[in-house]
């Protein structure tokens, strides 16, 4: 998060500018949390985290390649650079947390 914002301050990105896309992002985050909890329970659990493994590896990308705010906005909003990630809860945590119950035997659920 905070190497990104301090690229968007490269990108000569105000203040303003900046705190209204990490909070966008977090307001989507939350939203998504909602209906992925939802969502994860009546599908498969396994296929929702690889969509959100490839949205993150586009917007990655799309980061990487390009650095018109529109492309920068969408990718920092949909994929959540507004927050820490990799270890870090964000919207796709229920899916995660679930999946994880079903997966790994109850004597060693407190160890994982």
């Amino acid at each position: 998060m905070v190497d990104f914002t301090l690229y968007l301050h490269t990108l000569h990105w105000s203040a303003v500018a900046i705190r209204l896309l990490l909070s966008a992002g977090g307001l989507f985050a939350a939203t998504l949390s909602l209906l992925v909890g939802m969502t994860s329970d009546r599908l498969q659990r396994k296929p929702i985290l690889l969509v959100y493994e490839a949205i993150a590896l586009i917007c990655g990308l799309a980061v990487f390649f390009s650095a018109q705010t529109r492309i920068l906005a969408a990718a920092a909003i949909i994929s959540g650079f507004s927050r820490g990630t990799h270890g870090a809860t964000g919207p796709f945590s229920p899916a995660e947390q679930a999946w994880l119950a079903e997966e790994v035997p109850a004597e060693r659920c407190g160890r994982v």
